[in-house]
């Protein structure tokens, strides 16, 4: 009869430890090979529920981890997750902060841990970047950095031509 009890507190306990651990604001991890996997519920819940109406015409079909390297006064490697709807050809994009193999939205950072991460670029981390083109494969979110602060852009250009294909705005979320 000790035998089961002990048994039964052993599951209950690795249970529950499981269950704390997957109940984290991540919205994806690495691999054993390095490579981001995005759990997708969860990735867009969060972006529904921050976002609601401002983006009912996007139809989130896709969603991954996107490595990029800051353009312009200093290149750093810096991780973005980026929703596509291809039906309408948009995307929106936010920044991500990887920590301990797991991939966080700033928000979560400041909640999980209290920290806050480079005050002058709050805003730039807060927001969402929506972009659309008129195809698939134009018009992508990257990163600029200019004066010590972190901005949106499209494509690998500072600042894009008259003629573009690309509109884009910044959804700040605060």
């Amino acid at each position: 009869m000790k035998f089961y009890l002990v048994i039964i507190m052993f599951f209950y306990v690795v249970g529950t430890a499981s269950q704390t651990t997957n109940n984290d604001n991540a919205v994806a991890y690495l691999d054993n090979e390095n490579k981001p996997v995005v759990n997708f519920v969860k990735a867009k819940e969060k972006v529904r529920k921050a976002l609601g109406k401002r983006i009912d015409s996007l139809d989130i079909k896709d969603v991954g981890i996107y490595q990029v390297k800051t353009i312009g006064e200093k290149e750093t490697d810096s991780y973005i997750i980026r929703y596509s709807d291809p039906k309408t050809n948009q995307r929106l994009a936010k920044y991500l902060f990887l920590y301990d193999g797991k991939f966080y939205f700033y928000e979560d950072v400041q909640k999980e841990w209290n920290l806050t991460i480079d005050e002058d670029n709050d805003a730039f981390f807060l927001s969402y970047y929506l972009i659309k083109g008129k195809t698939e494969d134009e018009c992508l979110p990257n990163i600029a950095f200019m004066d010590g602060e972190l901005y949106w852009i499209t494509g690998t250009e500072l600042v894009c031509a008259p003629d573009s294909p690309c509109k884009s705005e910044q959804i700040l979320v605060m």
